[in-house]
């Protein structure tokens, strides 16, 4: 036996207040009077049956190093959220547009012409000083032949650029070239 509430639904009052059978996460509920009147209250659930809920990445580029997400300068991938309420609000991420991409790629590109300048300066340095093989710095010495305190780095680079016409800086004599 079927009320006018089970005509509209095609369900029997005590199934009323069950799940719809779909996946729409609708939850028939039944109010108090609503059989007497013929009224149906229908209502969303919590959370949509058989259904979850999806998460939304994005590119981006990182400003600064953050553990477990990636160094400065590198492309990844994060979720929307997290880059809108954390990365973005603070300057530490932005988004990987092309402009950007293209800025990161010259960067890079800039970098590496510069460390094959130093390198190509500092293999002919190597090959210059390679040829003469000793250098000859006078210093005095003591009655059983060691000299009095130490060869300092300021020595060094005057003998080499006495001997190879070339200047370097100090800071660089003590420094080893792999």
């Amino acid at each position: 036996m079927t009320t006018s509430l089970g005509l509209f639904t095609g369900l029997r009052p005590s199934e009323v207040s069950a799940r719809h059978g779909c996946s729409c996460g609708l939850l028939l509920r039944r109010t108090p009077c609503s059989w007497a009147r013929g009224q149906l209250q229908v209502a969303a659930g919590n959370k949509p049956t058989g259904q979850r809920k999806t998460k939304h990445f994005q590119q981006v580029v990182l400003k600064e190093t953050l553990p477990g997400i990636g160094v400065e300068g590198e492309l990844t991938r994060v979720t929307t959220g997290y880059f809108r309420n954390y990365l973005a609000p603070f300057g530490k991420a932005q988004r990987a547009t092309e402009g950007v991409l293209a800025s990161i790629q010259r960067d890079i590109d800039s970098r590496q012409r510069t460390a094959d300048q130093e390198r190509a300066k500092a293999r002919a340095m190597a090959t210059a000083l390679a040829t003469i093989n000793k250098f000859i710095i006078k210093k005095k010495t003591g009655e059983n032949g060691r000299i009095f305190g130490s060869v300092t780095e300021k020595e060094i680079v005057a003998a080499i650029a006495q001997q190879t016409g070339r200047e370097l800086d100090s800071r660089q004599a003590g420094r080893k070239f792999g």
